[in-house]
C-alpha cells in the first residue's frame, strides 16, 4: 500500500512539474521566445508557423497551402547563412505546444518544407542544416 501511495504521489508531482513548465511558457508578454538558425550553407527565403492542424500531423504535399502560416519570422529578406534570430511566436493558455513550422528556400517555393508537431513548450533554439542534401533541423 505505501508503494502505491509513493507511486501516485509522484506521479502528481511529476505531473505538476510538467504543468508549471507549461504555465511558465506563456508569462505576461504572452509568447513563447527561441532562436532559430540557419546553418544550411545557403540563404532561406522564409520561416513560417502553425499550430498542428491534423491528427496525425503528416499533411499531404498539396495540403500545406491550407493552413493557417505565420507572417514570415525572420525580420530581414533573407535568413543568411550563419545567421541566427530571437523570435516570439504570440500564445495564449489554450494555445498547444505542438506546432509545424514550413521553410521556404525561395519566394515562390511550390514545394516548402515541412516539419511537424514540434514541442514548443520546450524549445529554447532550433538550429537548421542540410543533411543527406535536404534541410533538417536539430533542437538545441
Amino acid at each position: 500500500m505505501k508503494k502505491l501511495i509513493l507511486l501516485f504521489a509522484l506521479l502528481l508531482a511529476s505531473h505538476w512539474i510538467y504543468a508549471q513548465k507549461v504555465n511558465a511558457m506563456f508569462d505576461d508578454a504572452a509568447s513563447v521566445n527561441m532562436i532559430i538558425e540557419n546553418q544550411t550553407g545557403s540563404r532561406l527565403f522564409s520561416i513560417h508557423v502553425c499550430k498542428s492542424l491534423n491528427d496525425n500531423n503528416e499533411p499531404d504535399a498539396d495540403d500545406w497551402q491550407s493552413f493557417v502560416w505565420s507572417d514570415d519570422l525572420i525580420p530581414s529578406r533573407f535568413f543568411e547563412d550563419d545567421q541566427a534570430e530571437q523570435i516570439s511566436i504570440a500564445v495564449d493558455d489554450k494555445t498547444p505546444c505542438q506546432w509545424d513550422i514550413m521553410v521556404k528556400e525561395s519566394e515562390n517555393d511550390p514545394t516548402p518544407i515541412i516539419f511537424n508537431d514540434i514541442d514548443f513548450c520546450f524549445l529554447k533554439k532550433i538550429v537548421f542544416f542540410v543533411k543527406n542534401g535536404q534541410i533538417a533541423y536539430k533542437i538545441e
